[in-house]
């Protein structure tokens, strides 16, 4: 038999409730990354917001996609670390790739010392340079990828690899923050590490700024920054707050991939 609750045990249960609605509206994104060995038989490490991916989550197959809108000028593609006037186009995507001098005002390019480039994968033209942020506890990328106003989901897709462009040996740590709100910890374990860091995020003005903040632990760097517009069907939550990757799989295909975007 029932007895009544008392106003503590409601609450708990209502909070209970409220921490399993907010639970279940994050997604926990599907796919796979391909790696091919590199110096002395070994794999470089690879990592997808903070967490190595084992061999098997190395490769994704066709169905885990996302939706994203093809064509549109809203899509930005930026080569960090590379001079004005060099961009470029991808010859296996046919992607154009741009300086980023057009959205950071601070920052020096720096090329990623020669023993490392064997060991950036699929990515070597993308992961050659960095921008380094030796000065300033801030430095922000101001980012604008469509003229009709907000409303609309992205995905941003940050790349880092220290690859001792500096000659120090010393793998960075610091902070990544989206506007005002930190996104997530950049650490580096060693040179080779490939990191990724993703979010799916509904701006709510016309731009976005993607920052790196200095905690006093290395100069920040960035290799690469990719935005693409979402369909926003895909990814439906309750609420509006950026979803972080937490997890990739995919499951069922018939075929491999590449984990790149194409036009």
């Amino acid at each position: 038999m029932f007895g009544r609750f008392t106003s503590s045990q409601n609450i708990a249960i209502l909070a209970s409730a409220m921490v399993w609605i907010f639970f279940l509206s994050w997604v926990i994104c599907f796919s796979r990354m391909q790696v091919h060995a590199a110096g002395e038989g070994k794999r470089p490490l690879i990592s997808m917001n903070g967490r190595n991916l084992s061999e098997k989550e190395l490769k994704f197959e066709e169905h885990a996609r996302r939706e994203l809108i093809p064509g549109r000028s809203s899509f930005i593609s930026i080569d960090c670390g590379i001079e004005n006037g060099n961009d470029y186009t991808d010859s296996e995507t046919g992607i154009s790739y741009t300086s980023d001098t057009q959205y950071v005002e601070s920052g020096v390019n720096m090329k990623i010392s020669d023993l490392f480039l064997s060991q950036t994968q699929n990515y070597q033209k993308l992961l050659s340079t960095v921008r380094s942020f030796p000065e300033g506890n801030s430095s922000c990328y101001r980012l604008k990828p469509t003229a009709n106003g907000g409303g609309n989901k992205y995905l941003i897709r940050a790349f880092f690899m220290y690859g001792n462009y500096d000659f120090k040996s010393q793998p960075p740590l610091f902070k990544l923050y989206l506007n005002a709100n930190e996104w997530d910890e950049v650490k580096l374990e060693n040179a080779s590490q490939i990191l990724i860091k993703e979010v799916i995020h509904n701006p709510p003005t016309d731009y976005i700024h993607v920052c790196l903040v200095n905690v006093g632990s290395g100069t920040p760097i960035i290799s690469a920054l990719e935005i693409r517009e979402l369909n926003n069907t895909i990814y439906e939550t309750m609420y509006d707050d950026s979803l972080i990757l937490y997890r990739r799989l995919d499951e069922g295909a018939s075929s491999t991939i590449s984990n790149k975007f194409r036009r």
